[in-house]
Formats: structure tokens, sequence, C-alpha cells
């Protein structure tokens, strides 16, 4: 059918500006937020994760990193956002207050190729 001609030629992809377009820089030490692909079913709620720091950089597909995997998923550890919170974390960890870093997505493209995801976004 149509789908299968316009596909099977690679003539004129209108969806391919994503796949080529790489994916924003990031960085360890970057500050960011729930991004435009937040998936609260998924990642649960935004509240309490207003902002936090990349710790880490990674592969999304393999969880690892190295030479010539693709790195698209960021590790990202939350800052406390109460007194409450911070309180608590003494009281449970001493002088430890720090919230576990946990995995996102950082410009993964769907499978069709047509769009790149991001569960966060750099603070601006």
């Amino acid at each position: 059918g149509f789908w299968r001609q316009s596909r099977a030629g690679g003539g004129d992809r209108g969806d391919a500006g994503a796949a080529e377009e790489k994916a924003e820089a990031v960085a360890e030490g970057d500050v960011v937020e729930p991004g435009t692909d937040w998936n609260e079913r998924r990642l649960g709620t935004t509240e309490g994760r207003k902002r936090g720091t990349v710790v880490e950089v990674k592969s999304w597909g393999t969880g690892g990193g190295g030479k010539g995997v693709v790195q698209d998923a960021v590790k990202v550890r939350w800052d406390p956002v109460t007194e409450d919170m911070v309180s608590q974390k003494k009281q449970k960890h001493k002088d430890e207050i720090l919230l576990p870093a946990e995995l996102y997505r950082w410009g993964v493209l769907t499978a069709d190729g047509t769009h790149r995801m991001y569960d966060v976004q750099k603070v601006k």
C-alpha cells in the first residue's frame, strides 16, 4: 500500500529530521527539571522534583557507557525541596542528605525515528 511504497524507496520522508537531528548536549553537573516528555504514569508526579543535578550521562538501551555507545540517558539526583525532607534525610543518614539518583531519557529516539524524547530538560 501507500505506506510501504513511500517508506521502501526512502524518497521524500517528512519525518527524517528527528533521526538526523542530534540530541541536545548535556554534561555532569548540569541542572535539570522535569521536561516535555515527562510521563506521570511511568515516572510519578513532578511534585517534589523541581530541580536536580545530572550526576552521570549514559546509554538508555544498555545502561552503560563506553566508546561508540549512544549517550541518551542521564542519572539525576533531585534537590530536597523542603526543610522537612532535609531533616528527615539527616536523621536517617547522619550527615548525608542526598536523594538517590534516578535514570531518565535524554534524546532517545521514538521507535519510528520521528521524535527525540526528553524526560528532563536543562534549567535555563
